[in-house]
Formats: C-alpha cells, structure tokens, sequence
C-alpha cells in the first residue's frame, strides 16, 4: 500500500525538492494536463529533468512551443534522487517509464486527480485528490501555497491545462472556476481563444468519421436517461464526448487498434452523485477483462488492454452495471 499524503505535506515535500535533482514524468501520451503540471513544476525546482515516457501528444506539444518552452526529448530518469509523477495514478499507464521507476532507487511523489490505482509502488508518497479537476489545478494550488511568483508563460500553460481537463467547465469545482478566473486575470488571455486553441475544429475526414459511428450506434433509453454505445473507427473517448455534446447522458464507445482494444465512457457531470455511478471504479474491472489498466473520473473513464477478444464483453459487462443503477 503506497503512502497517502496530505496537501500540506505536499507542500513541504515539493519545497524540499527545490534544490534537488529531480525527474518529473508523466503517463505514456503526455496531453496538455500533464505537460503543464510538469513545466511549471520544472519552472520552481531549479535541478528538474522532465522525462518524457512515449511522446507527447500534438495538441499538447503544439501549445508547449506555443508558450515559448521547447520539445522535451529526454526519456530518463537517471541520477535524479526524487522522481515526481503527475497526472498518473499507477504504473501501468506510463509507457517505457514504468519499468525505470521500478528499477530505481529514487524517492517517488505521485500527484494524480483520477480513482486511486493499486499499481503504485509501496514505497511511493501519494496525493490523489478528486476534488481537483487536474493535475494543474493541483501543481498551480502548490506553487501559490509556497508563495511561487510563477513565470507568465507557466501561468499560461497551467492555464490552458486547467481549461483542457475541465471539459469546456463541465468538470469545473468552485476552486476549478477560482483558479481559471485569477490566471486570466494574470495572464491576460481570453477564455474563448483558449478554447480555439485546445479544440481545432477536426479534419474532414475526423468528422466523416465521428458521424458515421454515431449513425452506426445503439441509442437507448433508461428509465429518463439516453445511453449510447458503439464502435468507434478512431479514438473512443472522442466519440464519447461528441455523443455527449448533441444530447447522450452516458455514452461507451470501444476500438481495437494495433492489438489492444480500448474502452472510453463518459457521463454527463452531476449524474455521478445523482445515481451513485463512479464510471473510474467500473472501469477498473472493464480493464480486469482486458488484461490491462483503467479508471479516470466520476464522469470519465477509460480501459485498455491485449485481450481484445474480450472487449465487446468487457462493454457489455460494463453496460450492465451502469443500467443496474439507473
């Protein structure tokens, strides 16, 4: 069982690293959440390294250089003594990373937002807060707490990691909506051009795409709830969201790509606390099936794994314990 910490001991943690040699690393495809957390966090300890699992996504990357920081290529975590992991609740899902950190000596911080995961090392410090719509939010309530004068172009990039994991505010708190109203104030941009910048309209045939599996899908009605389900041709958590954006309450979409399948589920925010649904907690028994890794939010979650021989099971399996509840 890994060690759970307080917010407070977060704080001093972090501000014992500054002077150290530290790695700072994320789950495998680093998105905006999770480069943002580990560039401000590289901006306040003066030895950090960021260490990039597999890659970073485009968006992300696009934005990073955006804001004025270069293209991490470093892929190591040699001869750091502390290792902090943001936006990852468990080993499984941090590429060519996972096995360094199993092999190394260094102290280990995770900082995470999603449902906790047993794949943590025992010997890891964690905080894993919920209440937090990202890991930016976190990092961001850190170097505020410590009394960091945050460099514009890190305030900027919290920012936009802030915004990019609330779901266009869907997944907003009150400190979410604190946080985004002082960086603007900060920072001076405007919340609609970040908004442009996170969610480039897709390609023609990204669209053509989306709106052929949405016609392809299975639409039911629950009780006063629609659920829709299907196979996507791309991403699954895409077709998620978009089935939630022309009026689905749930949705599950899967694929099966380059021998893993993959299983994406969302849920319009609030019916987590209205029908005592936590889709991160059923999908860690969707990815049981699958052989691999899952969770995420209340609201959002995914699995994945090899054994896609399972996967319509494993949606079905999960179908079923979110309609039990409705």
């Amino acid at each position: 069982m890994s060690i759970k910490i307080t917010f407070e001991k977060l704080c001093d943690i972090i501000e014992s690293y500054r002077s150290r040699k530290v790695a700072v690393t994320f789950h495998a495809v680093g998105d905006l959440d999770s480069v943002s957390s580990a560039a401000a966090l590289s901006e306040y300890i003066a030895g950090a390294k960021i260490a990039v699992p597999d890659f970073i996504s485009g968006s992300a990357a696009r934005i990073l250089k955006g804001q004025g920081y270069d293209l991490w290529d470093n892929r190591s975590i040699s001869g750091a003594e502390a290792v902090i992991v943001v936006d990852t609740n468990g080993l499984g899902s941090m590429g060519s990373i996972s096995q360094q950190i199993k092999e190394s000596t260094a102290e280990l911080l995770f900082i995470d937002h999603h449902v906790p995961s047993d794949g943590i090392p025992q010997r890891a410090l964690v905080f894993n807060d919920q209440s937090f719509n990202s890991a930016a939010s976190i990092v961001y309530a850190v170097l505020e707490r410590l009394g960091f004068s945050i460099p514009e172009r890190a305030m900027r990039l919290l920012l936009y990691g802030i915004i990019a994991d609330s779901a266009e505010l869907k997944n907003a708190s009150h400190v979410t909506f604190g946080q985004i109203s002082a960086l603007l104030s900060k920072t001076g941009l405007d919340y609609g051009g970040i908004l442009h910048d996170i969610y480039r309209r897709d390609t023609y045939d990204a669209r053509k795409s989306h709106i052929s599996d949405l016609f392809a899908s299975t639409v039911e009605l629950q009780s006063e709830y629609v659920i829709v389900y299907g196979v996507a041709s791309g991403h699954p958590n895409d077709l998620a969201e978009k089935a939630l954006s022309i009026g689905a309450d749930i949705a599950v979409f899967w694929s099966i790509s380059n021998g893993e399948a993959s299983i994406s589920a969302r849920m319009y925010p609030g019916l987590n606390s209205k029908l005592s649904i936590n889709l991160g907690d059923l999908m860690k028994d969707a990815a049981l099936m699958l052989k691999g890794q899952g969770g995420g939010h209340p609201c959002a979650a995914g699995a994945y794994g090899p054994y896609t021989s399972h996967a319509a099971e494993a949606v079905s399996d999960l179908l079923s314990k979110i309609k039990s509840r409705i």
